[in-house]
């Protein structure tokens, strides 16, 4: 057993700094999954007269649409709003 200062109930007494970098670890986890969940944008798939649409459904491809000027998200814009990372998911039809 190596040196360290135990508590009564036999568990090793972490360190200030050492707790300290733990809750860093595990500040810096949440928002990086947080961050990965966040580079997903909804959209649906419409076609009007024979043209396929995507409307944009959450907040963030909204305002993708309307930086771009236009009320559905066009291929170019698609492929630039792939650039940055972001993932498109289509909105499921409810029945």
């Amino acid at each position: 057993m190596g040196c360290g200062l135990y508590l009564a109930s036999g568990v090793k007494a972490t360190s200030f700094k050492q707790q300290a970098c733990d809750n860093l670890a595990i500040d810096f986890r949440n928002k990086f999954y947080k961050m990965q969940r966040m580079k997903e944008i909804t959209v649906k798939k419409k076609t009007v007269y024979g043209n396929d649409l995507i409307y944009p459904v959450c907040d963030d491809s909204k305002l993708f649409a309307r930086i771009s000027g236009h009320k559905t998200l066009l291929p170019e814009v698609i492929s630039c709003i792939k650039q940055l990372g972001y993932k498109l998911k289509t909105k499921s039809e409810e029945i």
